[in-house]
């Protein structure tokens, strides 16, 4: 009985040290929620723009679409490669935090239109990374651009397979006050909205 009583205590001990140990990571979840909850919705909501959770492709496209009309560029055409299963990106994209999307536009723009277009793609809220820009001649004075570039989303919140990683997880909110953030410019969402026509278009109206 006595051995037994012996046990009984070593494991009581082991479950004070448990519970202590799940106290400490309750109080740093509360911390970590608090600093969180202080950060403004605005401040969110462009963070997300920065690294949407998913691909955003109509995202994308209403921001290129926008910065190409206040520069009286036009945005000719689109293209979007989000298949990362083959090829050396795949590797790196499992070893990383976000996947890439392949982006390639096409523009019609005079050389200064089109360098003040790249200055507002810099800025915009949405990480867009330039990889490659090749151009042709017109008869007129404008140019044609192809231009290649990355753009990323995040992988999707992981679970936590280890309670005691949240011992690590840092919040430095002191990014959102950066001029470097506070400087980019968000895009308008993407309509939802369906307009509908006429039920009889052929009545006069």
């Amino acid at each position: 009985m006595w051995e037994e009583i012996s046990i009984l205590r070593i494991e009581r001990g082991g479950v004070y040290n448990t519970f202590s140990e799940l106290r400490s990571l309750q109080e740093t979840r509360d911390n970590l929620l608090s600093t969180y909850n202080s950060i403004s919705k605005s401040d969110l909501e462009k963070l997300n723009q920065v690294m949407p959770q998913g691909t955003d492709t109509g995202g994308i496209l209403v921001s290129l679409e926008k910065i190409a009309q206040d520069r009286s560029v036009r945005l000719r055409r689109a293209e979007f490669k989000i298949d990362q299963d083959n090829g050396t990106k795949a590797i790196q994209a499992s070893n990383s935090m976000f996947n890439t999307i392949d982006l390639s536009f096409v523009v019609s723009a005079g050389y200064e239109s089109f360098k003040s277009f790249l200055n507002a793609l810099e800025k915009n809220s949405r990480v867009i990374d330039v990889t490659n820009i090749s151009f042709s001649v017109g008869k007129t004075n404008l140019y044609e651009f192809i231009v290649q570039a990355d753009a990323y989303y995040g992988k999707g919140d992981k679970k936590i397979i280890n309670l005691r990683n949240i011992n690590v997880v840092k919040i430095d909110t002191s990014f959102f006050a950066d001029p470097r953030f506070i400087e980019l410019e968000t895009a308008p969402s993407p309509s939802t909205e369906i307009k509908k026509g006429r039920t009889n278009p052929f009545v006069p109206i």
